[in-house]
């Protein structure tokens, strides 16, 4: 059983006051079965009178079978814990080249969602999944009162990763390299090089995709969407690169994978 909401009032209707509503009822001491509302009355101290307590349930639901497809099975009964825990909306994306996984909290009705691409592999899906998870958490505690990966998510990121890290659940390139972006934690995985390099060692090996960083200079080279760009000098972090068609000048990540024309 997962609660998912607790009401209460007193017998007279008006509102509990603080010192009324010691609502820490353990709830395997209920009995709800499989009814999805149970009301319970008790009294909360001698000369109180009684109120109502509402509790709403749902049967929790075990994801691990379905997670540990794509991530390592270790992991796959935490993650489904918080799925449960959260009453949060869980969808495994199609990929996309923009983001690797994409947190909305609630709002118009519905409750927390998170997306992760389907194509990650197991160590980027885990990372991905517990850096949405890690939104998740800070706008339960601040709303939208703080910057998105501001210091209050980075705090609950590591606090997230904590368990994973110290299970030894990771190869140890990957380990290490956790270990030093944690310092750290930027909005994407991607940002710190050193970690998606060694995020990457461990991808289905793509014979036909290649980085930007690994073409020579003057190469040709295409994108997923047919665009075609040539590739120039490196500017601090990043390339130049012109595209054919328009000759308009872009900067490309070192990372960016496309694929290189012959």
């Amino acid at each position: 059983m997962s609660c998912y909401a607790i009401r209460a009032r007193h017998a007279s209707r008006r509102p509990l006051r603080k010192s009324e509503a010691p609502l820490c009822l353990l709830l395997d001491q209920l009995d709800a079965k499989n009814c999805l509302t149970s009301e319970l009355d008790f009294r909360l101290a001698p000369n109180y009178d009684y109120c109502a307590v509402y509790f709403m349930f749902a049967p929790m639901q075990d994801y691990s079978a379905q997670l540990s497809k794509y991530m390592p099975a270790a992991a796959a009964p935490v993650i489904s814990q918080w799925i449960n825990d959260s009453a949060c909306l869980f969808r495994i994306s199609r990929s996309r080249t923009s983001k690797l996984g994409d947190y909305r909290p609630p709002h118009g009705g519905k409750g927390h969602r998170i997306s992760v691409n389907h194509n990650l592999n197991p160590y980027a899906f885990l990372i991905t999944t517990v850096h949405e998870f890690a939104h998740l958490k800070t706008w339960n505690t601040y709303k939208n009162k703080v910057r998105p990966h501001g210091p209050e998510w980075k705090a609950d990121f590591r606090t997230l990763m904590r368990p994973f890290i110290q299970s030894g659940l990771f190869p140890d390139d990957i380990q290490q390299a956790i270990v030093r972006y944690l310092d750290n934690p930027a909005a994407s995985s991607c940002t710190d090089l050193h970690l998606y390099r060694t995020l990457k060692r461990y991808d289905t090996l793509n014979e036909t995709a290649q980085t930007v960083e690994q073409l020579p200079e003057d190469t040709l080279f295409t994108l997923k969407n047919g665009r075609i760009f040539q590739k120039k000098e490196r500017i601090r972090k990043r390339y130049r690169c012109i595209e054919v068609k328009t000759q308009r000048v872009y900067l490309f990540s070192p990372i960016a994978e496309v694929t290189a024309i012959k």
